[in-house]
Order: structure tokens, then C-alpha cells, then sequence
């Protein structure tokens, strides 16, 4: 797991098992940790204690906490509204009243959300969507080099609230769709393609550069910032650890359980009716408060939102 994590994306072999089931970690060193209790209880401590580091420190697993007080808290959510899927996304949405709704893949209703939602401003770009109960003043896309051409993989929406102007960052990293099938489903079998062929090496590290960039841009932000939305980028690896060190992770601060949100709905045995991954985050920058984070319940679609409950960063410093 510590390779998993240090080395991650930057080696193909690796960054395909990034994507397995978060339980299939822990099942074999609890299993260790189980046999060694039975013939000597020594043997146990090892195994139990990269058992609790694996399900603590790298599958994030968070336990239950009271929703922290402040005086002027935001919620938000965050979702990706593509691939499958035949439940809607918007009566959980309407149910929230959240201030900020962030939507990915959902280029084509921008107009539409316009007329259903009066009260709120809408903006979109691209495929992002922003619905916000404060003024939006202005939205741009975010181009970065991703390995072939330049592709808009987040859009910045300005917001007024009222302490004064933040920055909204949507993202959509590149899927690693096409990467994991080139390896797992060939006709030979499961095979990695050549290191210098179109999903070798240089592919995965794309992924690690694109992050980067993303995270230079977040680190000049003069703002303050919120980054939110479909990373592509399971809770350890390189991806993740990029991003993790420019902004904190709401699920980590202030999550409850592993906060997995994808897939959310597959076909029983492909995901065990659950889902195995934390594709999809809540960073925020220097300032914001993280009072509370979970996971949308139970939809019939591909991914599962995240619900962030934030406190403004003048507000978070002066109480």
C-alpha cells in the first residue's frame, strides 16, 4: 500500500491497482492479523497495525462527528451527472436547498436550469454548471494540456458572497477509462500495453501532470478557493497527494466512513451493490472552514455527490 501510494501513477502496473476495491487492502492483512492471533498474539501486532494504517491513513476512513457550529455556513454540493444512470440527480437537490450546486457533464441544461431554478443564479461553461444562491460575476474555462490536445478539465465561476469574492473551481479530470481497458480487457487477457505505446507510461503520467497544473493554478489563485468535483483520482497516488498538498481535503477533516462515491450503482456482483472508490472530492484553500462532509445516499447512477457543509474564511478567523 505504501507503493500504492508513493509511487502511484507514475508507474503503469500501479496505477491500475489505485483503481481496485478499497476493501480488497484490507481483507488479506486482517486475514494475517486473524492467523497470528490464533497461534501467537505477537504475530498479530504488525498485520494489525498496517491494517489500521491502511484503513485510516490511505483508505481515509473517517468515524462519525457532530456537525461543527459557525455562524454563516455554506453547503455544497458536488456531482457528476454522467454515464448511467436513471434516477435524477435534482429532487436530492431540491431536498438539499444548498448555496453553491456544482454539476459536471451537464453542459447541455445550463438553459434549462436557468428557467427551473428563478431563484438562484445559474452560470455554465462548457460542461460545467454552477447553481448559487449568491451572485455569480463571472465564469472562464480552465484549458490544460492532458497528453493529445487541450481540453477544458474544470471551469472558474467568481462568486460575490457576502463577505466578499471567492473562487469556484467545477473539475473533471481525464477518466482513466480507456487506460484500465487497455489493460484489462484485451483479447491475450489481462497484459499492459508497451511502456512507449498509447497507454504506457507516458499516459499515466499525463494524469500526474495534469494535476500539477491544476494545482499551480490553484496556488496562484488570488481568491479564496473551493476545488470540487469528479477528480478522476481515487483517495491515494500521486493525483490525489498532488492536489491534497495545495488544498485540504473536506472529507478528511471533517468526513464520515471512506466517503465512496463511485460506482454508485452497478449490476450485483460487479461493485456488491456499493461502491469501492473516492473519485470525487472537496478541496479548499487557505481560510475556509470545514465543518461537515458526506456522501449523497443511495442513486441509481454512476457516481454519488458530496454534500460539504463550509464556513467563510473571514467568518472561520474571527471567531
Amino acid at each position: 500500500m505504501l507503493v500504492l501510494d508513493r509511487v502511484g501513477e507514475a508507474e503503469p502496473w500501479i496505477g491500475v491497482l489505485l483503481f481496485a476495491p478499497g476493501w480488497v487492502w484490507v481483507v488479506p492483512v486482517l486475514l494475517l492479523a486473524l492467523a497470528g492471533w490464533k497461534w501467537k498474539l505477537r504475530w498479530a501486532c504488525l498485520p494489525a497495525a498496517v491494517a489500521a494504517w491502511v484503513v485510516f491513513g490511505v483508505l481515509d476512513w473517517r468515524p462519525p462527528r457532530p456537525v461543527l457550529p459557525a455562524r454563516s455556513p455554506i453547503t455544497l454540493f458536488a456531482c457528476n451527472r454522467g454515464g448511467f444512470g436513471d434516477e435524477s440527480v435534482f429532487p436530492f437537490i431540491k431536498k438539499l436547498d444548498a448555496d453553491l450546486v456544482i454539476l459536471q457533464e451537464s453542459n447541455e441544461i445550463g438553459p434549462h436550469l436557468r428557467n427551473t431554478h428563478p431563484s438562484l443564479h445559474v452560470a455554465w461553461e462548457d460542461q460545467y454548471v454552477l447553481l448559487s444562491r449568491f451572485p455569480i460575476r463571472g465564469v472562464r474555462p480552465l484549458y490544460l494540456f492532458t497528453g493529445h490536445r487541450r481540453e477544458p478539465v474544470a471551469a472558474r465561476f467568481e462568486v460575490e458572497g457576502p463577505q466578499g469574492l471567492f473562487a469556484v473551481y467545477a473539475v473533471h479530470l481525464p477518466t482513466p477509462r480507456d487506460g484500465l481497458r487497455a489493460v484489462l480487457f484485451t483479447r491475450q487477457g489481462i497484459q499492459f500495453p508497451r511502456s512507449d505505446g498509447p497507454y504506457g507510461r507516458l499516459w499515466w503520467e499525463n494524469r500526474i501532470a495534469v494535476a500539477a497544473e491544476l494545482a499551480a493554478c490553484l496556488r496562484s489563485e488570488r481568491l479564496p478557493w473551493i476545488a470540487a468535483g469528479d477528480f478522476n483520482a481515487p483517495s491515494f497516488g500521486r493525483v490525489y497527494r498532488t492536489m491534497e498538498r495545495e488544498g485540504r481535503d473536506a472529507h478528511s477533516e471533517a468526513g464520515a466512513g471512506f466517503g465512496w462515491t463511485f460506482p454508485s450503482h452497478l449490476p450485483f456482483p460487479k461493485s456488491l451493490a456499493q461502491p469501492w472508490l473516492r473519485l470525487d472530492h472537496v478541496f479548499v484553500g487557505p481560510g475556509w472552514g470545514v465543518l461537515q462532509c458526506r456522501v449523497e445516499p443511495f442513486r441509481k447512477a454512476q457516481h454519488r455527490g458530496v454534500v460539504a457543509r463550509l464556513a467563510f474564511p473571514c467568518l472561520e478567523s474571527g471567531e
